[in-house]
């Protein structure tokens, strides 16, 4: 399928780098090339592109699904009211939100190839899914921060954990989100009223990059990683601690060896007797008895 007309972009300048994304929270805006002919050529085939709408759709629909099933459970169960699902809870809604404002408008972005839906949507998208996805990573981040606390430091920690931490930590992660998605707003170069073929990111400014790379994706990975070791070292340690040390088994009843050709064994009677405490008859009372069987081998 081929469409020519003013719908189109100019082709980039020589000399610009084309294997760098270069891209502006609002792409440029449409030019009338209908004298520059460019061509948009979409080369997937319909079928392709009939399955990929099915299956993102269904991606989309078990998300929102399962995070709503979360945030419900948490709500309906008294048992469930507590800091550290509250955060689980907290995490729940960041990914309903991403399922509902991003992913179905990236699902027709990746299928058409192109964006049709004006200025004015795709800062939303955007502003949306930067923010969202960065939520989402950061409360991995506090509930691994929570965990960890209340392993390595139980006993101040649970005095610690109450549900108004819980809140200051969910605030400080959604505003730490916004800080990375609000900065490309002030340099967009697109009018609200310019049409616009694509909906992507500037990433001319060499610090935001850093700073959004690293605040939302690196610096998160690193702590997880460094938080879930300490985390699994000191669960392990304390398994360590509590499991008895056995040097030997104490026998109650036991048959120390099978009969083999060749081999003879004996055995023996370990009687224990209740002292002062005859039997109606005069006879000793046995407790216990266990009898084991030692093999010659064995001894030898």
């Amino acid at each position: 399928m081929e469409e020519t007309g003013a719908q189109c972009a100019p082709p980039p300048p020589a000399g610009s780098q084309t294997g760098v994304s270069q891209v502006n929270l609002s792409a440029a805006p449409s030019h009338n090339c209908s004298t520059e002919g460019y061509v948009y050529q979409d080369s997937v085939a319909l079928p392709w592109k009939v399955l990929l709408v099915v299956l993102l759709a269904l991606i989309t629909l078990a998300t929102t699904l399962s995070n709503a099933f979360v945030i419900a459970t948490v709500y309906r169960t008294r048992k469930l009211h507590t800091p550290a699902n509250y955060l689980i809870a907290s995490l729940a809604v960041t990914d309903l939100l991403v399922s509902i404002l991003v992913m179905p408008i990236s699902t027709m972005y990746v299928v058409t190839g192109r964006w049709t839906l004006g200025q004015v949507v795709c800062d939303f998208w955007l502003s949306s899914d930067i923010t969202c996805c960065t939520a989402s990573i950061l409360h991995l981040c506090v509930i691994a921060l929570d965990r960890y606390w209340a392993i390595t430091d139980a006993v101040e920690y649970s005095a610690k954990r109450t549900p108004k931490r819980a809140a200051v930590m969910i605030a400080l992660v959604w505003v730490f989100s916004i800080s990375i998605s609000l900065p490309p707003f002030f340099w967009r170069q697109a009018k609200a009223e310019e049409e616009v073929l694509d909906c992507l990111v500037n990433t001319d400014h060499i610090l935001y990059t850093v700073y959004s790379t690293v605040g939302a994706f690196y610096f998160p990975t690193l702590l997880l990683i460094a938080l879930y070791s300490r985390i699994y070292v000191e669960a392990r340690s304390r398994i360590l601690k509590q499991t008895p040390n056995r040097t030997g088994k104490r026998l109650t009843r036991a048959q120390l060896m099978t009969d083999s050709p060749g081999s003879t064994s004996s055995v023996t009677s370990i009687n224990s007797r209740a002292p002062d405490v005859p039997s109606e008859s005069g006879s000793p009372v046995y407790v216990n008895q266990v009898k084991v069987r030692v093999s010659d081998a064995l001894v030898e």
